[in-house]
């Protein structure tokens, strides 16, 4: 009786490891397809959001000092996936023009350390990223839908962005 329970015992460990190898390798290739840098997690954050905040989201490997816990929303699987599909792949050009007010940007992390950024100024259509391989051009109204998701203003008109910012430009 006591060998039978044993071996359930072990059977019950064998699995939960195979289920943990499993996880890992699922991840591990989630990340390989992915033309992000390797990360153990993903933060969409909205920034800049008062008048005369011109700064990137990170400036000499620390954050901007406009995020906030508020306008921060960590990323997972599909979300990721979705964000990848909007800066890959080939697109037309569009116009832009020379502002660059960058107010939204995901942030790629390893352990605390930052290990890649995109960002995106919806006022003037150009992006930024020091990540390799991404798209020329972006897909912005795709962008513009995924911050929206995550209940981020994306423009002056915004009612969010009215909300945060009471004083701004009417």
């Amino acid at each position: 009786m006591l060998m039978l329970w044993f071996c359930s015992e072990m059977r019950k460990g064998w699995l939960i490891w195979v289920g943990v190898i499993g996880m890992l390798s699922n991840s591990a290739a989630s990340q390989e397809k992915s033309p992000f840098p390797v990360h153990d997690r993903a933060v969409a954050y909205a920034f800049n959001q008062g008048e005369g905040q011109l700064q990137s989201i990170l400036h000499e490997g620390k954050l901007n000092p406009t995020t906030s816990e508020k306008l921060a929303r960590p990323l997972k699987g599909k979300q990721l996936d979705e964000l990848a599909s909007f800066v890959t792949g080939e697109r037309s050009k569009h116009e832009k023009a020379d502002c660059y007010y960058p107010r939204h940007a995901v942030v790629f992390y390893l352990g605390k350390k930052p290990v890649g950024y995109v960002e995106v100024c919806f006022e003037c259509y150009e992006y930024r990223s020091d990540i390799k391989g991404l798209a020329k051009t972006w897909d912005l109204s795709g962008l513009a839908g995924f911050f929206r998701a995550l209940k981020f203003p994306v423009n002056w008109n915004d009612k969010l962005f009215k909300r945060l910012n009471p004083d701004a430009r009417q």
